[in-house]
């Protein structure tokens, strides 16, 4: 996959506005957790406070993977990097709606936090690569959007969704939004 869209038919713009779809959602993983800790203890027959592991090592995994991706994104392509992280976000996202027990939601909590912790510095940086300096503010202001909403949506709709749908359903919402934005990329 070439390391402009554009120059394989794509646009930039659409490139940046699926990348900031993928980093809200990406966003919305932080986040979306918190309020729902006590719908998942209930479910999976745990306290609250040994489910909030699941925020914990989502942190901790979605906020090291950034130590060491930019050589690798460098190597390899930020574009493809992201589009490749966001596809397996999905697939961990999905597993997390999935958990039958807190472990299992545990080890799912984590490769989603280490898939997604690539999206945003990548999308970033792939940004600074493709847009000329002139107009690079603009456009990193626009995507920074996407994830700003993303962290607002996450906080306060994962206890909505979760008191309407179910703390399972959130996850599958966020995996189809990166599902979405997967398919776009590649």
């Amino acid at each position: 996959m070439p390391e402009n869209p554009s120059k394989s038919g794509g646009s930039a713009t659409s490139a940046i506005a699926l990348l900031a779809v993928a980093g809200f959602a990406a966003q919305a993983m932080v986040r979306s957790t918190d309020s729902l800790l006590p719908q998942i203890a209930t479910d999976l027959n745990v306290t609250v406070g040994a489910t909030s592991v699941i925020v914990t090592f989502y942190l901790l995994a979605h906020g090291s993977v950034q130590l060491v991706i930019g050589p690798i994104g460098d190597r390899f392509g930020k574009y493809l990097c992201v589009a490749l992280a966001a596809t397996a976000a999905t697939v961990m996202v999905a597993l997390c709606g999935l958990a039958s027990s807190l472990p299992l939601l545990v080890a799912a909590r984590l490769g989603s936090g280490l898939a997604t912790g690539w999206i945003i510095p990548l999308a970033f940086a792939f940004i600074g690569d493709i847009i000329p300096y002139e107009r690079r503010q603009q456009v990193l202001g626009r995507f920074l959007s996407g994830q700003i909403l993303g962290q607002l949506f996450g906080q306060a709709a994962g206890g909505v969704l979760g008191d309407l749908f179910g703390w399972r359903n959130v996850f599958f919402i966020l995996a189809g939004l990166l599902a979405a934005a997967t398919l776009g990329l590649f």
